[in-house]
């Protein structure tokens, strides 16, 4: 589907919907936000979907001054304290967050697959501009100009028992990048029992200055990552390795 605005599915100021187990797939937009859900003020819940090869292109007008649009490739949040759950969220595209994109808010993101995803300039798989639950997530294979992985604007996201690997950027922070623009002093997200590729001390961008627990650096051992199979062996380094967080 081809539109100007809108993308697959867009729900503004509700909090009494869900999207379950459903297709969200090959959309399209131009100088909006949501390639495949585009959700602003609401609240619902996005669980055991396939949301694929959306897109959510940036406008440029005719003298290529950048406009409006471009973020949240797969899934837009604003302002929203969505719960995504058990998605798969795969080779989506945006100019910021190819997967998910969140500005404000407070969502709850837990057992997704965030895989192939690409960002032109932040945050492949993900895109944090507000304080995050992101647990037992699985953030692969992603790409961006910064944070393959995880772009962290100050986000004071939880983000814990997640795999954050493979993830590949053109500048800086392969797996995540931190950025605290402007000379404003914020806090970055933190990081517990996860396992990330060369640990906090290869994330790019600004100094990190959230906190990190228990975080693994050897490699997940996937089943078959080539072929998106992301199960892990028995032999995994992060088989009965998580935390039980009883607070959430």
């Amino acid at each position: 589907i081809e539109i100007s605005e809108g993308g697959g599915i867009t729900i503004i100021n509700t909090s009494k919907i869900a999207i379950l187990k459903s297709q969200i797939k090959n959309n399209n937009i131009t100088g909006m936000n949501g390639g495949g859900i585009y959700c602003f003020s609401s609240n619902p819940v996005i669980k055991e979907n396939l949301v694929y090869n959306n897109h959510a292109y940036e406008y440029f007008s005719a003298d290529e001054e950048a406009g409006a649009g471009g973020r949240g490739g797969g899934i837009y949040l604003a302002e929203s304290n969505a719960k995504i759950i058990g998605n798969e969220i795969m080779s989506n595209y945006s100019d910021w967050g190819g997967g998910v994109h969140v500005n404000k808010g407070n969502p709850f993101i837990k057992n997704n697959l965030v895989i192939n995803n690409d960002a032109d300039y932040y945050g492949g798989g993900l895109n944090l501009n507000s304080s995050s639950s992101i647990i037992n997530n699985t953030i692969v294979n992603n790409s961006a100009g910064s944070g393959g992985g995880i772009y962290d604007y100050k986000s004071r996201s939880n983000i814990i028992n997640t795999i954050i690997w493979g993830n590949d950027s053109i500048h800086e922070g392969n797996q995540v990048y931190v950025s605290n623009y402007f000379g404003e002093i914020g806090v970055s997200a933190y990081y517990y029992n996860c396992c990330i590729q060369d640990d906090i001390a290869g994330f790019g961008g600004h100094p990190f200055v959230g906190n990190s627990i228990d975080i693994i650096d050897s490699n997940p051992q996937f089943q078959d990552a080539a072929g998106n199979n992301f199960y892990l062996t028995p032999s995994s380094p992060c088989v009965d390795e998580g935390a039980i967080w009883s607070r959430l």
